[in-house]
């Protein structure tokens, strides 16, 4: 019974680290005790009745967390599984995550919350993780692994991760993070109040925060953006023909702003400098200037029409350090180069309250399930 004994749930002769609300989560886990309820009750056999319905629909995100703990053991089933192909709605949502707050979906220096939708959520239950193995710990890995690789979240040796699901409000409006859907929503001017919001507080911003959410950069920045995607290739590739370019790169905006010239999938570039991430002194104030007061429009929408070039390098930058959009991020709406795993972000970042959550239990040791 104690915090860091990890109990099982006997689930149809499998095991399987159970779901669990997110207020049961700690760092040392607690896992909650779920009991299976069945489909239907029928006096035939259930593969008969699988086999008359062509899909099981699952409509919220506690129903997706319980389907996603039974079906990586369930080897028998999923051999069958083009008979019993599971749908879930459109409105639930998801990620997988290092388990390091129990409100926040990211870390905590980043303005926004990358997820996927419903029918990237059915294809980890139908094919991702259906049928593993009959081992739960061996499943529970694979799974993670697999989903990891999936949306290009590299896997650490030492951490634990955990899926979490949350149904969506009328409210909430998720972005697909093409390079043009980032001017046509106006994302960049919602994330001026969490990156320089403090400075205002301090007196050390030139204008207010009302007033530099006017500020956002062109069209034509967003375009050149686009552009390198298409002469180099998207994500890491197009990232650095961005550092090699003699305005925006390394020799130009990108080098004012201290980025490093190594660069890989998830680190290198211009990533958060600070010890724990984003900090002011040592990421937001390169947004600054030199000035007495922090002006971060020179950087972010320099009137071009005076003949300064487009930001490219300063924005992208800003992209990273701030919205997780490292050199791997593609600026085409999906995770993978074969666009199959569409993603998506809602900023500013969703913290929903505890109980709004369902999520996995965390498991450790994931990279030893992931091909070398």
């Amino acid at each position: 019974q104690g915090s860091n004994c990890l109990r099982w749930t006997h689930l149809r002769g499998f095991y399987w680290p159970p779901p669990v609300r997110s207020m049961a989560l700690t760092r040392s886990t607690v896992a909650l005790i779920i009991f299976w309820m069945p489909l239907a009750m029928a006096s035939e056999p259930s593969t008969k009745f699988l086999q008359r319905t062509p899909s099981l629909q699952v409509d919220s995100a506690q129903g997706f967390i319980e389907k996603l703990t039974l079906v990586p053991t369930d080897v028998e089933g999923c051999r069958h599984n083009e008979s019993r192909r599971h749908v879930v709605s459109p409105k639930v949502y998801g990620q997988i995550r290092q388990p390091k707050s129990l409100e926040a979906m990211l870390p905590l220096d980043k303005v926004v919350t990358w997820l996927v939708d419903g029918p990237t959520l059915s294809s980890w239950l139908n094919d991702r993780c259906c049928g593993l193995d009959s081992d739960p710990d061996q499943a529970g890995k694979q799974c993670l692994c697999g989903i990891a690789a999936d949306v290009e979240v590299p896997v650490d040796d030492s951490a634990s991760y955990q899926i979490v699901a949350f149904d969506a409000s009328l409210a909430l409006q998720p972005i697909s993070p093409t390079w043009m859907n980032f001017h046509e929503a106006g994302v960049l001017p919602q994330t001026y109040e969490w990156v320089f919001g403090e400075l205002e507080k301090q007196g050390k911003l030139v204008i207010t925060i009302d007033e530099l959410k006017s500020c956002e950069p062109n069209l034509a920045t967003w375009a050149k953006l686009n552009w390198f995607n298409a002469y180099r290739s998207p994500g890491v590739e197009a990232y650095k023909g961005i550092m090699e370019d003699p305005v925006y790169g390394l020799a130009g905006q990108m080098g004012l702003l201290n980025c490093s010239s190594t660069v890989e999938e998830w680190s290198g570039g211009c990533g958060c400098r600070g010890a724990s991430g984003c900090e002011p002194e040592s990421d937001i104030e390169l947004f600054c200037g030199t000035g007495p007061l922090c002006d971060p429009r020179p950087f972010l929408c320099p009137s071009t029409d005076s003949g300064a070039d487009l930001p490219v390098g300063f924005v992208r930058a800003y992209l990273h350090k701030f919205l997780d959009a490292y050199p791997a991020f593609k600026g085409t709406g999906f995770t993978d180069s074969e666009m199959k795993t569409k993603e998506f972000f809602v900023v500013p970042s969703i913290y929903l309250s505890s109980g709004s959550l369902a999520m996995t239990s965390p498991q450790s040791g994931v990279k030893s399930a992931c091909p070398a």
